[in-house]
């Protein structure tokens, strides 16, 4: 579905919505790296919570929250409207990457014998 909106010109947002979604169609570019991480990282989220490791999804929120909070305002002033959609696209990033290495590690694990 990502794909498929990046697709679609910035006239059928237009035409759909109205005149003040202009430019939406760039915006939806610089969030589809944030979209596809936060849908694979939720994969990945759900594993940990059926788990029980609930304090792997809470670091991997705080992680999110501090990533996109800081790159945020080091990206503001350099790219204004752009920073938004920049950050959370590094901070959701940056979100799956931890939540991939920790399951990497999760299940390298030898299972225990009962």
């Amino acid at each position: 579905m990502v794909v498929f909106l990046v697709i679609l010109p910035d006239a059928f947002f237009v035409w759909l919505f109205g005149p003040e979604f202009e430019g939406i169609h760039h915006y939806l570019v610089l969030l589809a790296p944030a979209i596809l991480s936060m849908s694979l990282g939720n994969i990945y989220a759900h594993y940990f919570a059926g788990l029980g490791m609930n304090r792997v999804n809470f670091g991997g929120s705080l992680l999110n929250l501090v990533v996109i909070l800081v790159s945020f305002f080091l990206l503001m002033d350099a790219l204004q409207m752009d920073a938004a959609p920049i950050a959370s696209s590094i901070a959701f990033s940056v979100t799956l990457i931890y939540h991939y290495l920790l399951f990497k590690r999760e299940t390298r694990k030898p299972e225990s014998a009962s």
